[in-house]
């Protein structure tokens, strides 16, 4: 519970730190993930201008997907999803440019 304190300390002194810097976060692109591999982990409320931060368990930070269990597999099955759609969608455009070129020359032959 005390390092929950200290969670809701720090975000109360980026508060300040935002104003001195003529910024502003936006609570609702803000998340909180628990980063725990304890069966019951301490469940804290976190808020940031008033407003209680959705709590997730799976989150995205620079493209890398990050799980509170400190898991790879998301990260890893969600980049193995797009890699085979991005061969896929190529292996289709190799295909019809085939195709194209066959009538090209089908029309000039």
């Amino acid at each position: 519970m005390n390092d929950t304190k200290i969670l809701q300390d720090d975000l109360d002194s980026l508060q300040a730190w935002e104003q001195d810097r003529l910024m502003e976060f936006s609570p609702s692109k803000c998340e909180a993930i628990t980063f725990t591999m304890k069966t019951k982990p301490v469940k804290g409320e976190y808020r940031l201008h008033d407003v209680i931060l959705t709590a997730v368990t799976l989150t995205k930070y620079l493209g890398v997907r990050l799980s509170n269990k400190l898991s790879w597999n998301t990260h890893v099955d969600i980049t193995a999803k797009k890699a085979t759609q991005s061969q896929l969608y190529l292996e289709k455009l190799q295909l019809l440019s085939s195709m194209h070129l066959r009538t090209v020359l089908q029309n000039f032959g």
